[in-house]
């Protein structure tokens, strides 16, 4: 069973958190389960797909890594998917996670790297001013890394199926606007 409690949680968080390089954000860990199964990723990838966390939201670094602790066991468990189906998650937090990580391919978007956005519901939009600078200190990571290529272009997965309703609209309206966002 998770545990998450005073300074033993602390110790987990501070544990499993990675430093990639300089120019890049800190990563955390949220106390991930083994995956099931891996498959490698092609690196680096021409796409980045920005979606929402379809429910799982998160305020602060104390409760942001034990839902998307929960978010990877609904993707496990229930959705039968091999791990967590982000490369990377942004908290509402304003932090940034280890999914699978570059270098592991998604199930639903097994070509591009996936980050998946969660909500804050303490906050009037989606990204926040924190969110965004997180979003765009791990894609300048993602091509420093050779992870991502310099020419990559974002979508989201409404640009890839009509009838999609992900991310939420101010997520979807924010990547649109984005320079390197590339029209259906």
């Amino acid at each position: 069973m998770f545990v998450h409690h005073g300074i033993l949680f602390s110790a987990l968080v501070a544990a499993s958190t990675l430093y990639i390089c300089a120019a890049c954000p800190k990563i955390n860990g949220y106390g991930a389960r083994k995956p099931t199964s891996t498959t490698a990723h092609k690196v680096p990838t021409d796409t980045v797909i920005i979606r929402g966390g379809n429910g799982f939201y998160c305020s602060s670094m104390f409760n942001c890594p034990t839902t998307i602790y929960e978010m990877q066991k609904n993707h496990i468990k229930v959705k039968n998917l091999d791990d967590i189906d982000c490369n990377m998650v942004v908290g509402g937090d304003g932090f940034v996670y280890r999914g699978r990580g570059w270098d592991v391919a998604t199930n639903s978007f097994p070509a591009s790297q996936v980050i998946c956005v969660l909500e804050n519901r303490n906050v009037a939009t989606i990204p926040d001013s924190f969110q965004q600078q997180a979003i765009t200190e791990i894609l300048r990571c993602g091509v420093t890394k050779s992870k991502l290529a310099a020419s990559y272009t974002v979508q989201t997965p409404r640009d890839l199926n009509s009838t999609s309703e992900d991310p939420i609209q101010s997520l979807y309206e924010w990547v649109k606007k984005m320079d390197r966002y590339a029209e259906p």
